[in-house]
């Protein structure tokens, strides 16, 4: 008796096939039949063929016998399914990385799918029929390509070490001074490995090459932060690499917020955008911090604090996740004392659990944090980490369960005088401090600083932050130790400053400059606005608003691309306007500021518009009154 007969299939082309057939009995003879014809040598209980073809379709049985008798199995109806063949071509399979290659299908047969496995790592890296791949790195590649025919069968193909892309040399290098007072004069010292040729130094990262020497010097006359790109060839294949270390070099000069902070000063005046001004006295630090989540601005409702514009003024918390970060693109690098202040109005925590809300990074290097806990207790705590150790600590608490939905001025003051660090809250010492060997130090860099919320690439090691409950406005950090008299002072108004907003556009002569000439301090009867970089020669005008979301009914910005400004935008309301000529390109207009006590804490928005061949505007400029 045949208790297992032989299925049917469809079986692809190139692929084996196996029947099989079980009867009872002994001395059973086997003998497979295909469309009724006898298999030479089929004769045991299964049948195999090792590579299927189309010629193997058919109607398949086996005829089982013994001295008892003969049986026929029922009939397996085998399908022979047409598979593809896979091949491939590229357009080089050697050069220097980055090395870009152009693949091209050349497979046989009807196929719907291709699947492209570039470095045979056993990913699939592209599904396109003729896709193109760059190799990023030096070394040789081996190629997969499989290819599913209509009919659902696959073939592959491997070419072992196909592609090559060639060795190179590895740029890196070091600097001295990274950090200076400008005229800035450093010397960089080449590091590269892997036998390099040539040099190729951008030391400002503007796409020009500045030295072509291995260790060259190099002079920063204008202040500001700068990248600095080097690019080698390699002496043995030829082939190019670079490297680029962002903010790497930081040339300090002054601005005309006299009366600011040295190091950095977000007042969150901005009404749109996310980027944020640092309107600091000293360039330490990026001119602009960048928001990660639009929308952030909210009215701070306090005099000295918020602006014209309703709903700005500082950084507001957010009802849901993401809360809002500012990622400031500075690595805190203090040497000397220093005083970190910001005011906060903080609400009660949703789900209760520690809210970290400030800090630089998610490891030991965390120099100073403030959270709210559970039961209304504000924690703030400053550390130093030197070679992975912490010292320096100083942990202070306060309770604020009755200070909720209010504002709260916090300061940290790091004495390296005295060797005392210390907590300020609302302007009185908290009575914990704590007192180190006094040195001249620094403070050790880490991860950029960010304020608010969660790193952009830490991730979010601490899932409720600080704007998710709570308002940050005002944040500010001294090159030096304030004294009590000094903080209650800073904590009246915010500081007299000229600070950026929004973007200008660029003419024949670049993006013009605008700048006060001072802080517009109420009176300043000699503040000057300027335009700086401006094509020489032709028609200007200063522009002057109270406002600048709207001017009238128009909403702003205002493309001004229908007036001959082509990318250009209107930042301001244009309540007043000034007509003028570049001259040689750098000019200056009167803006005296009357003594008047009620423009205390009022904005005046400027813009400069260059009427040449295109023309260009400057950045939206927001002088915050203050006296």
């Amino acid at each position: 008796m045949i208790t297992t007969h032989p299925a049917s299939s469809s079986v692809c082309t190139g692929n084996s096939l196996t029947l099989s057939v079980v009867a009872q009995g002994s001395d059973l003879v086997y003998q497979w039949r295909k469309d009724g014809t006898p298999i030479a040598g089929s004769n045991t209980a299964s049948f195999t063929i090792p590579v299927v073809a189309p010629i193997d379709a058919g109607r398949y049985a086996c005829r089982v016998a013994n001295a008892c008798g003969a049986l026929t199995s029922n009939e397996a109806v085998i399908t022979v399914l047409a598979a593809p063949t896979a091949a491939f071509g590229a357009s080089t399979v050697s050069g220097c990385p980055p090395l870009t290659v152009d693949f091209f299908d050349q497979s046989s047969g009807s196929i719907r799918e291709w699947r492209w496995d570039f470095d045979a790592d056993g990913t699939i890296d592209s599904t396109a029929q003729n896709p193109t791949w760059v190799y990023q790195q030096s070394g040789t590649y081996s190629v997969r390509l499989t290819v599913i025919g209509t009919s659902g069968c696959p073939s592959t193909l491997l070419r072992s070490g196909y592609i090559r892309a060639l060795a190179t040399a590895t740029p890196d290098f070091s600097a001295t001074p990274t950090t200076g007072a400008i005229p800035l004069t450093v010397a960089f010292q080449d590091m590269t490995t892997g036998s390099p040729a040539t040099w190729a130094w951008d030391l400002d990262n503007d796409g020009i090459t500045d030295s072509t020497t291995r260790n060259p010097s190099f002079t920063y006359v204008e202040a500001g932060v700068y990248d600095v790109r080097l690019t080698v060839t390699s002496a043995i294949t030829g082939c190019p690499s670079s490297t680029v270390m962002p903010f790497f070099i930081t040339a300090v000069g002054p601005t005309s917020n006299t009366l600011s902070p040295q190091i950095l000063q977000y007042q969150f005046n901005e009404v749109r955008g996310t980027a944020v001004a640092n309107t600091a006295s000293e360039t330490h630090v990026r001119p602009f911090g960048t928001v990660t989540v639009a929308g952030w601005q909210a009215d701070p409702g306090r005099a000295g604090f918020r602006g014209n514009e309703p709903g700005a003024g500082c950084l507001g918390r957010m009802a849901q996740p993401p809360a809002p970060s500012v990622v400031t693109g500075w690595s805190p690098r203090i040497a000397g004392s220093y005083t970190v202040m910001w005011w906060q109005r903080l609400y009660a925590p949703a789900g209760g659990g520690d809210q970290h809300y400030l800090w630089q990074s998610t490891g030991w290097n965390r120099p100073f944090e403030c959270f709210l806990e559970s039961d209304g207790l504000l924690t703030c705590q400053y550390r130093e980490g030197r070679g992975g150790r912490q010292q320096s600590l100083v942990t202070s608490e306060t309770r604020v369960d009755q200070r909720l939905g209010t504002w709260m001025h916090i300061a940290l003051v790091v004495d390296r005088a005295a060797g005392i660090a210390q907590f300020f809250f609302d302007g009185l010492p908290e009575n914990r401090s704590r007192s180190f060997t006094a040195d001249p130090g620094e403070l050790t860099p880490g991860d950029d600083l960010v304020l608010g919320g969660p790193h952009p690439t830490n991730g979010s090691a601490h899932a409720e932050v600080f704007t998710l409950l709570g308002d940050l406005d005002d944040f500010r950090v001294y090159a030096e130790a304030r004294t009590g008299a000094q903080i209650l002072s800073d904590m009246r108004a915010e500081v007299a400053t000229g600070g950026l907003y929004a973007e200008g556009c660029a003419g024949s002569a670049g993006i013009p400059r605008i700048a006060a000439n001072g802080p517009p301090v109420l009176p300043s009867p000699s503040l000057e606005i300027a335009l700086r970089r401006a094509q020489p020669g032709v028609p200007a005008a200063l522009l002057i608003g109270f406002t600048a979301r709207t001017w009238d009914s128009i909403t702003l910005p205002l493309d001004l691309g229908p007036i001959g400004f082509a990318g250009c935008s209107l930042e301001t309301a244009a309540h007043l306007v000034f007509a003028a000529s570049t001259g040689g390109g750098d000019i200056t207009l009167p803006l005296a500021l009357p003594n008047d006590p009620s423009l205390a804490g009022a904005h005046v928005y400027a813009q400069w518009l260059v009427f040449g061949t295109p023309g260009a505007t400057s950045a939206g400029f927001d002088l915050n009154l203050q006296r």
